[in-house]
């Protein structure tokens, strides 16, 4: 009878069934733990990710510039070049 029976820590006697299925019963909750942190670090990660994008994005609002103000400063650039190309062929016909 004394065989089938094991002698825990605490001084309890158990049935080597019983051993088993705490065992498998300890396996899966460390199971569980280690999804659930894993899902933690996921969520956390994630958490992260978006913070960063979204910091990216107000950025990107902040330094954008619309067609119609590229073409606006593109066409003031060409109009001071021409300006200049104007003076140097004056410059150059007086010599």
């Amino acid at each position: 009878m004394m065989q089938n029976r094991l002698l825990l820590p605490l001084g309890r006697l158990v049935k080597k069934h019983q051993l088993n299925r705490m065992e498998m019963h300890n396996l899966i909750d460390m199971l569980v733990g280690l999804i659930l942190a894993g899902g933690a670090w996921w969520a956390n990660a994630t958490t992260k990710e978006q913070k960063r994008i979204e910091i990216l994005l107000n950025k990107t609002r902040e330094d954008y510039a619309t067609r119609n103000d590229v073409r606006d400063d593109m066409r003031r650039v060409m109009e001071a070049l021409h300006r200049v190309e104007d003076k140097l062929d004056k410059a150059l016909d007086k010599r």
